[in-house]
C-alpha cells in the first residue's frame, strides 16, 4: 500500500524533470551563443571603427619635376651697336649635380629682326653650337655680333639664346639695338696713308632718320701740333682747321646744335675723306650713302669695292 502510494510523487518528479531541464539548458545556451555573437560582431565593429579612425592613407606618389639641369649666364643682356661695329659677349654654361653628362646644345632664335635682315648684313656666331658637359660643369662660349655698315638700323629688338638637351630647354633674352651711325677712325699714323678702320669704299643704305657719320683719331701717333683734321665735303661738313683732333677725340660731321646727317632725300651720293693737314693720305677713300641693299658691289673707289 505505501508504495502505491509513493508512485504519483515520482511520476510527478520525472515529469517535471523532463519538461524543465530541457527548457532551462536550451535556453542557457541561446542566451550563451547569442553573446558570445554578439561580442564578436562588437568587437568586430570596434576594430574596424579603430582602424578607420587610426590608420593613417599612404603619401601620394612624387612626381619629380622634368626640368634642364642646365643654365646659361651672360655677360651681357643689352647691346647697343653702331653700324660697321662688333661685339663678343660670353656665354656661360653650368650644370648641377644630377644633370646628365652628354652634349648641350646652343642656338639663336632671330625670329625679331629675321624680318629686318636675314642675317647678311646683321651676323650673329656662337663659337660652339654643342659642348659636351658632365654634371656640376661648367664652360665659357661666346656669341660675336658683326654689324656690316649696310645694315638696317632699330630700336632694341630681341634675340634669344636656347640651351636645349633631350628635348628640354631654357630660353635667355639679349636685346640688340642697330644705331643709325658709323665711326670712321684713324687707327695708325706711322706710315702714309694711314690706316683707317673703314676701306677704300665704304656703303649705306638709306636710314629714315638719317645717318650719322663720326670721325675720330684712335691713335698717339701724331705729334703734337701735327694732329689730324679730316677733310670732306658733299653731304658731309669739313672740319675746322682750327681744331685739331687729339687721341681719342671725335669729329661729328656738324657743329655743335647742328649735326649734320645724310637723309635719304640726299638719294645716291658720297664722299671722300682724308686727314687735311697730310696730302699723303689723300688717295681717295670714300663713303657711299643711300646704296640699294644688294648694289654695294657695284660702288668703288680706285678699284675697290664696297665691304
Amino acid at each position: 500500500m505505501k508504495f502505491l502510494l509513493m508512485m504519483p510523487l515520482l511520476v510527478m518528479n520525472l515529469a517535471c524533470t523532463e519538461q524543465e531541464l530541457p527548457e532551462v539548458t536550451v535556453q542557457s545556451e541561446e542566451i550563451i551563443e547569442t553573446s558570445q555573437v554578439n561580442n564578436d560582431s562588437e568587437a568586430s565593429d570596434n576594430n574596424s571603427d579603430d582602424e578607420d579612425d587610426h590608420s593613417t592613407p599612404p603619401p601620394p606618389a612624387q612626381v619629380q619635376p622634368n626640368v634642364l639641369r642646365a643654365a646659361a649666364m651672360l655677360s651681357s643682356s643689352s647691346e647697343s651697336l653702331q653700324l660697321g661695329e662688333k661685339k663678343v659677349i660670353t656665354i656661360s654654361l653650368m650644370t648641377d649635380a644630377e644633370f646628365e653628362p652628354g652634349p648641350l646644345n646652343v642656338s639663336l632664335n632671330r625670329d625679331s629682326i629675321e624680318s629686318m635682315d636675314p642675317g647678311t648684313y646683321i651676323q650673329t656666331t656662337l663659337s660652339q653650337e654643342v659642348v659636351n658637359l658632365d654634371s656640376s660643369d661648367s664652360r665659357d662660349i661666346t656669341l660675336e655680333f658683326d654689324i656690316k655698315t649696310m645694315a638696317p638700323s632699330f630700336d632694341e629688338n630681341e634675340l634669344k639664346i636656347i640651351i636645349e638637351k633631350d628635348g628640354l630647354s631654357k630660353e635667355y633674352p639679349v636685346m640688340l639695338e642697330v644705331k643709325p651711325e658709323v665711326e670712321v677712325a684713324i687707327i695708325s699714323a706711322q706710315n702714309t696713308p694711314y690706316m683707317y678702320n673703314r676701306g677704300m669704299a665704304t656703303c649705306f643704305r638709306a636710314h629714315s632718320e638719317g645717318l650719322q657719320v663720326i670721325f675720330s683719331n684712335k691713335t698717339n701717333d701724331f705729334q703734337s701740333g701735327d694732329e689730324p683734321c679730316i677733310h670732306t665735303g658733299g653731304v658731309l661738313r669739313h672740319c675746322d682747321t682750327g681744331n685739331r683732333m687729339s687721341q681719342n677725340e671725335t669729329y661729328i660731321v656738324g657743329r655743335p646744335g647742328d649735326p649734320r646727317k645724310v637723309m635719304p632725300s640726299s638719294g645716291l651720293v658720297n664722299a671722300i675723306f682724308y686727314d687735311h693737314f697730310n696730302n699723303q693720305d689723300s688717295i681717295g677713300r670714300r663713303l657711299f650713302f643711300n646704296v640699294t641693299p644688294g648694289d654695294e658691289t657695284n660702288m668703288t673707289s680706285n678699284g675697290v669695292a664696297c665691304e
